[in-house]
């Protein structure tokens, strides 16, 4: 977690990688889902299918271990985006 809890809410667009959030973080998976109720943009990174899952505008499966693969060309996009 990067962003403090009340900040989840606003958030536009939010990165899920390899956490199982609202199994493992209750109160964060409620702010997530209030968030995409909002809006907002969940991408979910995950080779499972999750409750956050139903609700991702992306939702890429990588097989396991490949997900460092996904953000490096993530951030391969950022960068060049400037």
């Amino acid at each position: 977690m990067t962003n403090s809890i009340a900040e989840l809410e606003d958030a536009k667009v939010i990165l899920i990688v390899g956490s199982n959030t609202t199994h493992q973080h209750p109160i964060h998976g409620e702010r997530i889902l209030a968030a995409a109720r909002k809006g907002a943009k969940p991408i979910v990174l995950d080779p499972r299918a999750l409750h956050l899952s139903g609700f991702a505008a992306v939702f890429p499966r990588p097989r396991p271990g490949r997900a460092v693969a996904y953000l490096h060309g993530l951030l391969n996009v950022i960068i060049s985006a400037g």
